[in-house]
């Protein structure tokens, strides 16, 4: 079920607490991932840094529905996992 085709559904950078990561090495240094933020969803290309607990992700292209309590998963281009976080805000796409 779709609930709205809306373009403010849509996100560019999410922001998340609680992050955990499985190669301490990645923590404070931005890395590129794959995040997967729902179960069905197509992992997106993003830019990710790690400061403390908090996480913060930058898409390549906007992402659609990504809500606070949802967790986001980080994934290595094979498709392994390299940690993860809980979305606590997400920021809308600029407008051109």
């Amino acid at each position: 079920m779709i609930v709205s085709r809306d373009e403010s559904l849509f996100c560019a950078v999410i922001e998340g607490c609680d992050a955990i990561l499985h190669d301490q090495t990645l923590r404070g240094v931005p890395f590129e991932s794959y995040i997967r933020i729902r179960q069905n969803h197509k992992p997106a290309k993003a830019l990710v840094s790690i400061e403390g607990g908090n996480a913060r992700m930058v898409f390549d292209e906007p992402q659609r529905a990504a809500a606070p309590g949802q967790s986001a998963v980080f994934y290595d281009a094979e498709g392994f996992v390299l940690g993860g976080c809980v979305i606590e805000r997400s920021e809308r796409p600029a407008k051109p």
